[in-house]
């Protein structure tokens, strides 16, 4: 489930790649060619086999777009990854700093050239707005041409798939496919408000796909490897009222997975069928199958429009509200992590400030490692990405990841920001902390304290039911934006239960609105560019309160925060908070000694590093 972490990443001589590319184009009669990040269930964490745009590009990073032409090659990213792109890329391409490739591909493409891009890796509502935004005519090879062209490409993983079973996720899968068909059953028809008539069966929606891995997974309560640090699997699913249908590769079935499957009544296919299977319909009952507005434009085509009925997959919604046994299993999780995180900032501390080690964030990524796998039947599955460990400078780029060969040492001159994550079995965590070892300056502490203050607020906003978290989002931001700062990242995304650690649909740039028992990141940022970063980021969960007051409004939320790791009281500009603010950490660093010292057991370091955070006050 890991990537490799400790990569050395070299540079590559692309001119031979892209050649090969320009072939097939020409064979195509393509004048432009587009290589996205992600795979065809829209994953952008992607398996090797899948990484066309690194292979391609040289470009590592998380998120970005190629776009080659006949005579030049772009690739496209948030200018946070310029310095990353700078290393990484060969003077056959330019970096374009930009998170809107469609946009961009506007500016270039003329109405002569025609546009190519694999059609399941583009969503169907994708491709229908590019169409609209260009002049060219838009084609999309049978073959992929990056693949084509792909010397020694890696095969498809065959790790096995394994169940996640009711202890951890809280209902068996036959409970949630009764809820998905119950869906399905009780959908009104699905046709233009305009028609006149009685609706007939073709109106009326019989099935739906899954595309979404993570959807899959959840709904069979099934999980794999395929995806570094994710542990989902590539598969489709088609369930309608008499046909479940599980498209995988059957060599990833151990026998007791295939037992499982058959006593669901799930038949297995082969992953490749799914195409044959759409074409013919072979469900064999007139009506609409659900697909989702991000399932693959070679999906919907497939299907043809008037066969689908297009909507969120009543999926996205069931899994991100969390259930008592799965809620049960994240504050585990969390406070595992945290023994793990307050240990290494205990080790971090002696080893740099009292001991005068030399230490690189490579290293210190590594040592947090270690502390996760030390803790005997924890359920630790491996990491949830690739550790941030940012040092001085680097922290000013958010993305930025270090590499052995080149990661810098840390000081005690500079705030450190730790960007973690980890997969157990009972949960997803996602953490983030910035540390002083040394004697902050004023501009460390002013920025701290704005984002801390924009923290706090979310953690503990009230709210009436109904609120969606982008109504929120200008309490993490307003400390900031007082200070002339702000942070080009999300707030934060929905979180998943042993599964994504970006899970739909409760973000913070969503208008869906916040329900009792969905999992949420809570995340700001200040990023000084070229001096120092600032992050914090904990996990909360939506759930109901009861004001004193409510004024006729008819239910209220609040947040439960998950995370256990101490707030560092040294960082903050104690005199230009409020009362209420400084109670917050107060309790807040009082709690994670409380939860965490039960489990530190003899580690006397990490205890004293712990209650330190939280005496430690003005």
């Amino acid at each position: 489930m890991d990537d490799d972490a400790d990569s050395v990443h070299v540079r590559v001589e692309t001119s031979e790649r892209l050649e090969g590319v320009r072939k097939l184009m020409g064979r195509e009669r393509v004048g432009i060619y587009i290589i996205p990040n992600n795979d065809e269930h829209g994953t952008e964490g992607v398996a090797a086999c899948d990484q066309r745009r690194e292979y391609i590009s040289g470009f590592t990073g998380p998120i970005g777009t190629a776009i080659i032409t006949t005579s030049a090659a772009y690739l496209l990213a948030p200018s946070r990854y310029h310095t990353q792109a700078a290393t990484q890329i060969d003077e056959n391409w330019t970096f374009v700093p930009s998170t809107d490739w469609m946009a961009f591909l506007a500016t270039i493409a003329t109405e002569e050239v025609r546009v190519g891009i694999d059609g399941r890796l583009i969503s169907h509502t994708g491709a229908a707005k590019l169409t609209k935004m260009i002049p060219s005519k838009m084609v999309y090879p049978v073959t992929n041409l990056v693949d084509a062209s792909w010397k020694d490409r890696p095969p498809a993983p065959l790790d096995p798939i394994f169940v996640q079973a009711p202890s951890y996720s809280g209902e068996e899968a036959s409970s949630k496919l009764d809820r998905i068909r119950t869906f399905l059953q009780t959908r009104p028809p699905d046709r233009p408000s305009y028609a006149k008539g009685t609706p007939g069966p073709q109106n009326y929606v019989i099935g739906i796909l899954l595309t979404r891995m993570d959807e899959v997974a959840w709904a069979l309560n099934l999980r794999g490897s395929d995806i570094p640090f994710t542990p989902i699997f590539r598969a489709y699913f088609f369930l309608s009222a008499s046909l479940a249908v599980l498209f995988v590769n059957p060599e990833k079935l151990p026998p007791d997975v295939s037992e499982y499957l058959a006593g669901l009544s799930v038949s297995v296919r082969p992953y490749g069928d799914v195409w044959k299977f759409l074409r013919k319909r072979e469900w064999e009952v007139e009506g609409k199958v659900i697909i989702a507005p991000d399932a693959s434009y070679s999906v919907a085509l497939v299907l043809s429009g008037y066969r689908t009925a297009v909507m969120p997959s009543p999926v996205r919604d069931m899994m991100a509200l969390k259930n008592p046994v799965e809620l049960e299993g994240l504050r585990r999780a969390y406070l595992r992590d945290g023994v793990a995180i307050v240990q290494f900032f205990a080790w971090l501390e002696e080893k740099l400030v009292h001991k005068g080690y030399d230490i690189t964030e490579w290293e210190a990524a590594q040592r947090l490692l270690d502390f996760r796998k030390a803790q005997a039947g924890a359920g630790f599955m491996g990491l949830a990405g690739l550790t941030k460990a940012q040092a001085g400078v680097n922290a000013s780029e958010e993305g930025y990841v270090a590499r052995k060969a080149t990661a810098k040492r840390l000081d005690k001159d500079s705030p450190f920001v730790l960007s973690t994550g980890a997969q157990y079995r009972d949960g997803t965590t996602s953490t983030t902390r910035t540390i002083h070892l040394g004697d902050p300056r004023p501009d460390h502490i002013d920025a701290y304290t704005r984002v801390l203050q924009g923290h706090m607020a979310i953690d503990a906003a009230v709210f009436p039911a109904g609120t969606n978290a982008a109504q929120l989002d200008v309490l993490a931001r307003s400390a900031l934006w007082k200070g002339g700062m702000d942070y080009g990242h999300a707030t934060g995304t929905g979180i998943g239960s042993f599964l994504t650690t970006s899970e739909g649909p409760h973000g913070f740039t969503s208008t869906a609105p916040l329900q009792p028992g969905c999992a949420i990141t809570n995340m700001q940022g200040a990023y000084i560019p070229s001096r120092f970063g600032i992050r914090l980021e904990s996990v909360l969960v939506a759930k109901k309160t009861h004001p004193r007051r409510t004024a006729g409004i008819g239910g209220w939320l609040a947040f439960e925060r998950l995370t256990c790791v101490p707030i560092q009281p040294s960082l903050v500009r104690w005199d230009v908070l409020g009362p209420a603010e400084k109670a917050w950490i107060q309790t807040h660093n009082a709690d994670c000694l409380r939860k965490l010292r039960p489990f530190l057991g003899s580690d006397k370091r990490a205890l004293d590093w712990v209650r330190r955070m939280a005496e430690v006050m003005p």
